[in-house]
């Protein structure tokens, strides 16, 4: 498994062009063992190289790498206002600028707003002169950063990485400690508790509270009169989707919008309803007494369609068959 990326900034004062730094990323895993190397090179406001430092890792444990990552997570959910530092376990690899060359012992990490750094420290852990970086982002105008896509980009290269060389196959969710930008995986009806209940293996939690917000987002698009004369949400959900006037006209067909009842309408039947209640006789085998993480991150994965397809579509009749 490998992962590479280039990544470049500019450096402005005001509106004067400073220098440029290009930052090339390249981890991969071979054996038990991770490679790192990033090389940064500075360039001048006459375009021409300045510097060039570059550190090169062969040995280091898959469970630093996942440290690192980590370590951003908890920086970019944060106010990205403080420093996030680590000192890497033992490495083996070297560090190389104008200077020359030395072995590196271990690596200090550091996430700033100004990048992502990271510095060799030799035997003893002397720290060596320079570090190599991955800027925030794509321009810096004197102290401003606005922006730090780039550190967002290398969470993601992070998150690839590890979910490529992952002994079992999992989810990006399960691999992972953060969603970057929750609103581009879960809608914002569906609480953080759903993920926090997934870390915690409370597997029927995850479908309680998916299916509470689903029901939640279902009574907020539906009219009041509806929702009122409702005995329960499985029979909000049929009223709101029946074939005859429904509230939601999405099916393209009859036996499309039978569907789309059926389809909202049992998700709280089959899978809410059933681990809200007791579950009755111990002895008894039931449908959902054996769900794992697999199972729960699929039923979470079902209700935040369902909630995303409502707040797109809403009360908006949908084409029709023999309409157009």
């Amino acid at each position: 498994m490998e992962i590479a990326d280039s990544i470049s900034c500019d450096f402005y004062e005001s509106n004067s062009w400073k220098g440029r730094e290009e930052s090339k990323f390249h981890i991969y895993k071979e054996d038990s063992q991770v490679g790192l190397e990033i090389e940064t090179i500075y360039m001048g406001d006459d375009q021409k190289t300045e510097e060039i430092t570059r550190i090169e890792v062969s040995r280091m444990e898959l469970k630093t790498v996942k440290l690192m990552q980590s370590r951003l997570g908890d920086w970019l959910q944060e106010d990205r206002g403080e420093t996030v530092k680590l000192t890497t376990s033992p490495v083996e690899g070297t560090y190389e600028d104008s200077s020359g060359e030395q072995d590196v012992r271990h690596l200090e990490v550091k996430v700033t707003s100004r990048g992502f750094r990271v510095l060799a420290l030799s035997s003893g852990g002397k720290p060596v002169e320079n570090a190599a970086r991955i800027p925030s982002t794509d321009r810096v105008n004197g102290d401003e950063v606005r922006e730090s896509n780039h550190l967002e980009r290398l969470y993601s290269l992070f998150e690839i990485f590890l979910a490529g060389v992952e002994e079992e196959k999992q989810d990006v969710i399960r691999t992972t400690k953060y969603l970057l930008n929750p609103e581009a995986h879960l809608h914002s009806t569906i609480p953080s508790v759903c993920v926090e209940r997934l870390e915690n293996e409370d597997y029927t939690g995850v479908i309680q509270a998916a299916g509470t917000a689903l029901e939640e987002i279902l009574k907020q698009e539906t009219p009041e009169d509806l929702v009122r004369e409702a005995q329960n949400t499985s029979d909000l959900a049929n009223r709101a989707f029946r074939e005859s006037d429904p509230v939601f006209r999405w099916g393209y067909t009859d036996g499309e919008q039978k569907g789309l009842m059926f389809l909202y309408s049992g998700v709280f039947k089959a899978l809410r309803n059933p681990v809200s209640h007791p579950r009755g006789n111990p002895d008894r085998n039931r449908f959902l007494d054996d769900i794992d993480e697999r199972d729960a991150i699929d039923i979470l994965c079902l209700f935040n369609f369902l909630a995303r397809r409502l707040d797109k579509y809403g009360i908006t009749e949908l084409e029709r068959e023999g309409t157009f």
